[in-house]
């Protein structure tokens, strides 16, 4: 019931995180898709992480899944 779930490879409104310009979008449709179908999600993108990741930035496709309407953020 409390659980969250790690997404990868998600890309907030199909918009590029990194310089290649490179999308993938089926993770951020797939939730679009499930909350307009009446599911109570949010995703919570992670951002940027304090190491290196892809094309020498820290920018990361990470997020969180959890609940809407739970008061959950990662700060």
């Amino acid at each position: 019931p409390n659980g969250i779930i790690l997404l990868h490879d998600y890309f907030p409104d199909q918009r590029p995180l990194w310089a290649d310009n490179k999308v993938i979008p089926g993770p951020s449709l797939a939730i679009e898709r499930m909350r307009r179908q009446g599911a109570d999600l949010q995703a919570i993108p992670l951002g940027t992480l304090p190491w290196p990741t892809k094309l020498k930035s820290s920018v990361t496709s990470l997020a969180v899944l959890s609940r809407a309407k739970e008061d959950f953020t990662l700060d």
